[in-house]
């Protein structure tokens, strides 16, 4: 299996996260759903969804470094961030999935 931000094998590209066998910091993972995505487009989600997940995780993988994993889920995005830092990936995660919702839904609907 491989990930859309710098290639490889996830699980190879997970364990240079945690570095040398240590553990991953809790701060270091983050969610991007799309819920409101789905809400946004209703009816036309199912014939939707696949197209809008695949631009999706191209749109993230574009916005986060190399060094992050970017794990497609059922309702969104796993973000596991290379660098620990729980301010900064909080924020960035928050503003990668407002730019996505914004990108599929235009700026009206994230006020």
């Amino acid at each position: 299996m491989t990930d859309g931000i710098g290639g490889g094998d996830l699980l190879d590209r997970l364990k240079r996260v945690a570095r040398n066998g240590q553990s991953i910091d809790i701060a270091q993972i983050q969610f991007v759903g799309l819920d409101e995505i789905r809400a946004a487009y209703g009816d036309r989600w199912p014939t939707e969804r696949e197209r809008i997940q695949n631009v999706a995780h191209t749109f993230l993988g574009k916005r986060l470094r190399r060094e992050d994993v970017l794990i497609p889920c059922e309702n969104g995005f796993v973000i596991v961030f290379g660098v620990v830092d729980s301010l900064d990936t909080a924020l960035t995660a928050h503003s990668v999935g407002r730019s996505l919702q914004t990108f599929f839904t235009g700026e009206k609907a994230t006020r």
